[in-house]
This record gives structure tokens, C-alpha cells and sequence, in this order.
């Protein structure tokens, strides 16, 4: 970046990387209108079982007057929208601007139980399920960044492809690329799809 966002708000990384955000946009529905429940979580804004608000907040606990998430404290922690950082020392309660040194750069990589220290529940996602995904940058060149992204347990030796994932293409086997791995180059005018419950990277 070379601007401050609105001239009041620290000035973004200045260098080219991989900006990598996990997002928790589950909602709660409420049966009665007035009480919620971790448990009753749904992914539809127009749930029938009654009106639904935003499960998770970016408001961390300090005070019991602080407007959190409709769980209370307990889920303080647990973010709408967080920053996943290049850094092992880096925690899930981060509240510093991004740094250049956050990106993801050519010769680095991702998986859940590498950056384990950044999720609430360690190695597996908020809702307790599993990822499933790992990737690694590979390069970069005036036209974008190259990064190869792997299904866990799915495009692998042995346990070749046997469908098409929403949003993304497996790569054919062949000696050059014997796991399956797809490869893309990231470019501005990529359409950016919406999951409930996912980690993106831009």
C-alpha cells in the first residue's frame, strides 16, 4: 500500500504476498426471538426456525460491558473475521495492524496444524471440523502470485480425484505433477465467491 485508508489508519503491508483471513460468518437462529444457543447455528440468513443474528464478533472481552458476540464471554475470542499471520508466534488475540512481515510469500506455506496457535481450537476450525486444505506459495511476477493449493486426504497417490469441488478444479496425474496438484495465478479480476465458514486468501 502506498496510502493510509482514509488518511487516518495505518499504511498497509508495502510489499506483494499472500493476505490470508479466516472467516466465521455462522449465524444463530432464535426459536423464541429472544434467546440463542452455541449449538442452534445456522449458514441461511432466511432460516425458518426464527430470526437469525451473527454468531461471532471482532470485539475481544475486557469488561462485562463490552458489546460482544450474543454468547457472552465465553466466545470473546472466537472472530468474525481474523487475520491468519505468517508467523508461528502469532496467537488468535492479535490486535496489531498487519505488517508486510504477515504475508505469505513464495517458499511459504499453510496448513491448519502448522499455524495451530492462530485458532481457538488449535488445529481444527471453530465448529470443531477439519479444514482440509493446505497451500504453498510458489512465485511471483508482475502478472501475480502462483500458489498450489492441496485437498487433504482427497488429491493424493493412490486416492485420485473423483469429482469436481465447488470453486475449484483438481489437477489431472501425470509425471510432472504425480499428486494432483492444482496450480493457479491470482489475478485482480478473479471472482471472489462467499463461504460461511472458510479461509480466504487475496
Amino acid at each position: 500500500a502506498k496510502h493510509a485508508y482514509q488518511g487516518g489508519y495505518p499504511t498497509g503491508p508495502g510489499r506483494d504476498g499472500i493476505r490470508l483471513w479466516h472467516v466465521d460468518a455462522r449465524l444463530l437462529y432464535s426459536y423464541d426471538g429472544k434467546t440463542v444457543s452455541a449449538s442452534e447455528w445456522t449458514v441461511d440468513p432466511y432460516d425458518e426456525r426464527g430470526p437469525v443474528v451473527s454468531m461471532m464478533s471482532n470485539t475481544y472481552y475486557s469488561s462485562d460491558n463490552d458489546p460482544i458476540t450474543y454468547l457472552g464471554k465465553d466466545y470473546a475470542d472466537y472472530n468474525l473475521l481474523q487475520l491468519i499471520r505468517d508467523s508461528k508466534k502469532a496467537t488468535y488475540h492479535e490486535t496489531s495492524a498487519i505488517s508486510a512481515s504477515d504475508l505469505f510469500v513464495p517458499g511459504e506455506s499453510f496448513s491448519m496444524e502448522k499455524y495451530a496457535s492462530q485458532f481457538v481450537r488449535g488445529s481444527v476450525l471453530n465448529d470443531g471440523g477439519a479444514l482440509g486444505w493446505s497451500f504453498s506459495v510458489l512465485s511471483k511476477n508482475s502478472d501475480g502470485i502462483k500458489v498450489s493449493i492441496v485437498k487433504e486426504g482427497f488429491a493424493s497417490p493412490g486416492n485420485p480425484p473423483r469429482r469436481e469441488i465447488p470453486g475449484f478444479f483438481l489437477a489431472k496425474k501425470s509425471k510432472e505433477n504425480p499428486e494432483g496438484r492444482r496450480s493457479f495465478r491470482r489475478k485482480e479480476s478473479a471472482r471472489r465467491v462467499f463461504f460461511p465458514r472458510a479461509l480466504f486468501f487475496w
